[in-house]
């Protein structure tokens, strides 16, 4: 799972990156500062509440929880893509990644069986990101963290 951190993480890098390109500005240069914080916080968002969905699918739980989270996010990004237009791709693209982490885990779950999966979640041997990812989760699925997610600040303005 650590392999997908780093995939999702740069995916929404990269997705900043070409939302600002997309946006009138040079390719080769990065994405500004703001853009990068602001993807990377929604990134880590995405990224929780995916974990923990796939916890709820292989230990039994309530995906509710962490699709509530998804949505919230994506809700966020859409109404700060509103008031800037190097954010718009981002809306998409950051459903895209949620949607193909749990692609990714539908397939793994297939492969190894949902106990094996289970365990694995469940072992004190759990890669460090996917451990914080879960502890994230509990804390956004709290109503203050689900404040917390809908108030992001959006990037400021170059």
């Amino acid at each position: 799972m650590g392999v997908m951190r780093r995939i999702v993480t740069g995916l929404v890098l990269m997705l900043a990156i070409l939302a600002e390109a997309g946006a009138g500005r040079a390719q080769s240069q990065p994405p500004s500062k703001a853009v990068e914080e602001f993807a990377e916080s929604v990134g880590s968002v995405i990224f929780a509440a995916g974990q923990g969905v796939i916890l709820a699918r292989v230990c039994g739980g309530d995906e509710k929880v962490g699709q509530a989270m998804r949505n919230l996010a994506v809700e966020r990004v859409r109404q700060c893509a509103e008031a800037d237009p190097r954010l718009k791709e981002l809306v998409e693209h950051t459903e895209q990644v949620f949607d193909t982490m749990l692609k990714n885990a539908d397939a793994a779950i297939q492969r190894r069986g949902k106990e094996m999966i289970c365990a694995l979640y469940r072992s004190p041997d759990l890669q460090v990101e996917v451990a914080t990812a879960l502890e994230m989760a509990k804390q956004l699925a709290t109503d203050t963290g689900q404040q917390r997610i809908s108030r992001m600040p959006c990037p400021a303005k170059d």
